[in-house]
């Protein structure tokens, strides 16, 4: 499946000096809403924001033990460049991606997954930790310039790997890497804005890396059309 995954210029240069992904995280998502579903207590007279909180622990102490790779289905999109390609300065990977298990089509809807709560341990509980693929897969409509998949990871397992925190394009934390597996990188487009000296100190580090002889295009912006063409 080929998929595209954008990135700041910085970032585009720490996974190939790397040669692994950063998983992000679901607390440093910018969108709160993500991942956060509704409790409702049939037989409880209470606000409706009653349950928020249990919502709000739910997401922040069950996702924190995931990580988490979004990708689009489309590298034209100028509202994709601007958001997650720095103001289109940044880079676009095109990938070929395996479909496998670890990786989810997001659905896009204008009503938020509510969940009956069935005691008060529901939120330690089987029956509420069995949601969280159901969760992940969600998004609101107005999200669906992204068409997004998204590739859903438990930290501590498979190939993952766990950095030491560093100051990096990414901050101070723990740093999780997913190893980008060979043939998966197919092409590296860089942003219509962005300038020459990013350009070739980019190609620069590509040529010195394990994906040298990736080919590497500076997309530009179309004449007439609301769209970025590489």
């Amino acid at each position: 499946m080929r998929l595209y995954r954008y990135m700041p210029m910085s970032a585009a240069i720490s996974t190939i000096r790397a040669g692994m992904w950063r998983l992000g995280r679901i607390k440093d998502f910018n969108d709160p809403f993500d991942c956060l579903f509704a409790f409702r207590h049939r037989g409880l007279r209470a606000p409706d924001d009653y349950f928020s909180p249990f919502s709000m622990k739910f997401r922040n102490e069950e996702f924190s033990k995931y990580g988490i790779l979004c990708f689009s289905r489309n590298c034209t999109t100028p509202a994709m460049w601007a958001h997650y390609g720095d103001r289109m300065t940044g880079v676009c990977f095109e990938c070929e991606m395996a479909e496998d298990e670890s990786l989810y089509e997001v659905e896009y809807t204008d009503r938020r997954l509510v969940f009956d709560v069935t005691s008060d341990g529901y939120i330690n509980s089987k029956e509420a930790r069995d949601l969280v693929i159901n969760i992940i897969r969600q998004k609101h409509l107005s999200w669906r310039y992204e068409e997004e998949q998204r590739v859903f990871m438990k930290l501590g397992e498979g190939q993952i790997v766990m950095r030491r925190p560093r100051r990096g394009a990414y901050g101070m934390e723990p740093y999780h890497w997913l190893p980008i597996d060979a043939g998966v990188l197919r092409r590296a487009i860089v942003g219509p804005m962005a300038t020459e000296g990013d350009l070739n100190e980019f190609r620069r580090v590509i040529a010195r890396s394990q994906f040298r002889g990736m080919p590497v295009v500076k997309a530009r912006i179309h004449p007439l059309e609301y769209h970025v063409d590489n």
